[in-house]
């Protein structure tokens, strides 16, 4: 008995316009997503953006909800990856966790300083977005890689 696949034909390739749908079930790579490290991330994104928030109202900044935002979409994009998200493959893992952790620092810091500071907002925005696009770029190239 065959499976789902084999019905679709050895002509499969040609019908694929878009590399990413055409699911090749023998070369998937499992990305396991827990659940619990992800509600624990949470509740740390609300911390930390309730600091972001109170370091920006203490200084009477009027964009302190546009800090709160930003902090909480950077930390959920970048912690996610290292609580939430493994790979199957260990080396690719720690990469995948290096690369996050280093970027949330790094986020963390801009965070921090242009809501403490109260430097433009504009400015935060983006130069916050620059970071998080790099961000995912990365995380979809390693994703991508078949060997480390």
């Amino acid at each position: 008995m065959g499976t789902w696949y084999d019905e679709l034909g050895t002509d499969r390739e040609s019908t694929c316009y878009f590399k990413s749908y055409c699911v090749n079930p023998t070369t998937i790579e499992l990305m396991k997503i827990s659940v619990f490290p992800l509600l624990l991330l949470l509740i740390a994104t609300a911390a930390i953006s309730y600091l972001a928030y109170h370091l920006a109202h203490s200084n009477a900044d009027p964009n302190d909800i546009v800090a709160a935002i930003g902090t909480c979409v950077s930390v959920l994009l970048t912690l996610g990856c290292v609580l939430g998200i493994s790979m199957e493959d260990g080396r690719m893992n720690v990469n995948m966790k290096v690369w996050s952790i280093s970027t949330f620092i790094v986020v963390s810091i801009i965070n921090l300083c242009f809501a403490g500071f109260g430097v433009s907002m504009p400015y935060y925005v983006i130069v916050l977005a620059l970071f998080l696009v790099i961000h995912l770029w990365v995380m979809w190239k390693l994703s991508e890689i078949k060997k480390v």
